[in-house]
């Protein structure tokens, strides 16, 4: 695994250094050029945590993949560098987790100046490191809030568009082992929202491309739009030249795709 070949995926020509304007610019590259995206899970590819597998599919295969994938990858880039990074784990939902159920979700904190939250695999409306202290952040079109309860938990929640998503965590720092039953369930069981849904997100500085299924959404400063992709080529395209997701017999899935959009907007 090269750091410079990394750098070039993200299209990223500055000089590396561990400090904050560094870390920022290379959030926003990553944001830009590595997509939040479940292809393979959809095409019954497995999807792997080793490290080196990761990599060759980001930065050789020119593909995306879900947190474990991207947080992963993104933490060793950082560490090359020289930055502190400590694996944290979060469970994503509304309400605080049971304290015994795994984590399902890898963000990261990195020590640089004060400790900062970092997750390039959320889908992208967290735009840039964020203090972990409790405070509110403009990210638009997104509102970043981060908020802390007694018994140690940290709350992480983003909102645009009137929907919201969050998830919460302990500064508590985990292996990357830590997640396998988690990246084993997400990709097995057919109730999980990774196997239902095809997802592939793109995050730009004034608007996040969220395609879930056939509906292909923008979230911008300037309000929201959403068209449904009507047949294999839009969908082909839009992956192409929103996503530059080019993925070989990725028109396979099609049928199911669009048997699983009629059954939620036309049954």
């Amino acid at each position: 695994m090269k750091l410079d070949a990394y750098l070039q995926r993200l299209g990223w020509t500055g000089t590396p250094k561990a400090d904050r304007e560094t870390l920022t610019n290379l959030i926003h590259a990553h944001l830009a050029s590595v997509p939040f995206e479940n292809l393979n899970q959809q095409m019954g590819i497995p999807v792997s945590m080793d490290l080196d597998q990761i990599y060759d599919k980001v930065v050789h295969q020119k593909r995306g993949g879900w947190c474990f994938e991207l947080n992963s990858l993104f933490a060793w880039a950082l560490m090359e560098i020289g930055f502190t990074v400590t694996k944290l784990s979060a469970r994503v939902g509304e309400t605080k987790p049971d304290p015994d159920i795994p984590g399902n979700h890898l963000l990261l904190q990195i020590d640089c100046e004060e400790p900062l939250l970092v997750d390039v695999g959320f889908g992208g409306g967290i735009y840039g490191p964020v203090p972990l202290r409790p405070c509110t952040l403009d990210h638009a079109p997104y509102t970043i809030c981060i908020s802390q309860e007694e018994d140690g938990y940290w709350k992480y929640s983003e909102s645009a568009d009137g929907n919201e998503a969050s998830y919460w965590f302990k500064q508590e720092p985990v292996e990357i082992s830590h997640f396998e039953p988690e990246n084993h369930r997400l990709q097995t069981d057919p109730n999980a929202s990774f196997m239902r849904t095809l997802t592939a997100q793109r995050r730009l500085a004034d608007r996040h491309l969220v395609l879930r299924g056939l509906v292909l959404k923008v979230i911008a400063r300037t309000g929201t739009s959403q068209h449904i992709l009507s047949d294999e080529q839009a969908f082909a395209n839009c992956l192409r030249n929103d996503f530059h997701l080019d993925m070989p017999d990725i028109l396979s899935i099609w049928p199911k795709l669009k048997q699983r959009h009629e059954e939620l907007f036309e049954g």
